[in-house]
């Protein structure tokens, strides 16, 4: 088998385990390829309460127009935003 393609030896998210990267900009990072990963999401703040503590990251089902577009709820006052 070709190393390159031994996903064991791939790079993991920190935070979900996922299929990750080196992040060019600073090599010692690795991103998360999966785009609901929470480390993906991290500057979000909650617009009610102003708490950087993000619950749930989910598509936005009713905007087929955008695929990039996010559903967030907060982990404190549950409180969901776009």
């Amino acid at each position: 088998m070709v190393d390159s393609l031994d996903r064991r030896k791939a790079a993991r998210c920190p935070v979900c385990q996922g299929p990750g990267y080196t992040f060019e900009a600073n090599p010692n990072q690795i991103r998360c390829r999966n785009s609901l990963c929470m480390q993906n999401h991290g500057t979000k703040k909650c617009p009610r309460c102003g708490s950087e503590s993000v619950g749930a990251v989910r598509r936005n089902k009713d905007d087929s127009s955008d695929d990039s577009s996010f559903a967030y709820t907060c982990a404190d006052c549950e409180h969901v935003w776009r």
